[in-house]
């Protein structure tokens, strides 16, 4: 945008030196196109409402723009629009509409998109960039990104999306309880995937006596339960061997497994796997059963599932 020019008056009293009437003139009048071009804006003549390319008359205006359906407007070029000049677009349609650079130009634009009652002033730096001095608001309330967005600070209250709560560090400790690891690390304590287990190395059973042979604390949370047991008979004879998971001690509350064998042999079972969904600390145990004297070797699993 060019600058004001004053007269030269020329040296007193006759100022000969001075710009003669014409040249006098001619800066006046320059002065009255910088002038005008720094005016209040006004709306251009017509309302756009098919996508175009804007033109050199649309500098230093108030651009109405209402399409019927999504289409582009390519603003002036950087050159044409000038160092310091203005386009400003208001989108009065119920349709986005695009921002393009002028064919050819070689332009950058800094604003892609006018949004439903958007509106926006682009300014020039002359050369090759257009870029948006302001931005005004839609037609409601609610606001519209179409690129990313990046907060450097942080949230007053936590945000939520479609009415759903996010979750962040302050109501949720530990991420990995809902997602599990799959990174190949440890699971954590409390996260999904995270394995209990407590064992019994070497105990004994009382013929057809059902015996706890291991107990184990679950903390609050949801787990499949199991366990493994190998049975020797040490006294006289059996062929029955019983085992399963209980939340009762001394009692078979959740199936069991029963393995029938040979008298007198060494035999390894595995009880059924069982749901156990516990809102406080909970006291599991591995409960067993044989037909005859026998030692046991057993171990018990949690895995947690929430």
């Amino acid at each position: 945008m060019s600058t004001l020019q004053k007269v030269n008056l020329g040296t007193p009293p006759t100022a000969v030196d001075g710009d003669t009437v014409r040249g006098a003139n001619t800066k006046a009048n320059a002065n009255v196109d910088v002038l005008n071009a720094q005016a209040t804006l006004t709306s251009a003549a017509a309302t756009i409402t098919s996508a175009q390319a804007l033109t050199a008359a649309h500098v230093g205006k108030r651009v109405n723009v209402n399409l019927a359906s999504p289409g582009t407007i390519n603003v002036p070029s950087a050159a044409t629009m000038g160092l310091d000049g203005l386009v400003h677009l208001r989108n009065l349609g119920a349709t986005a509409v695009t921002l393009a650079i002028a064919a050819g130009s070689g332009d950058t634009i800094a604003l892609t998109k006018l949004n439903a009652g958007e509106s926006a002033s682009l300014d020039s730096d002359g050369v090759h960039a257009i870029g948006c001095l302001f931005r005004g608001r839609t037609n409601s309330d609610n606001e519209i990104v179409n690129g990313t967005l990046t907060v450097t600070g942080g949230f007053a209250t936590r945000p939520a999306i479609n009415g759903n709560t996010l979750w962040d560090t302050g109501n949720l400790p530990n991420p990995a309880s809902s997602v599990g690891m799959t990174s190949g690390a440890a699971v954590p304590a409390g996260a999904v995937g995270q394995i209990l287990q407590a064992s019994q190395p070497s105990g004994g059973l009382t013929a057809n006596a059902v015996t706890n042979v291991i107990a184990m604390t679950l903390p609050p949370g949801n787990y499949l339960v199991w366990t493994v047991a190998a049975f020797a008979v040490t006294s006289g004879s059996a062929s029955d061997f019983t085992l399963g998971v209980s939340a009762t001690s001394g009692a078979f509350t959740f199936p069991q497994y029963t393995s029938l064998a040979a008298a007198a042999v060494a035999n390894t079972i595995s009880s059924p796997m069982t749901n156990m969904n516990v809102s406080a600390n909970t006291t599991i145990f591995a409960v067993a059963r044989c037909g005859a004297a026998a030692s046991i070797n057993c171990r018990i699993y949690a895995l947690r599932i929430v």
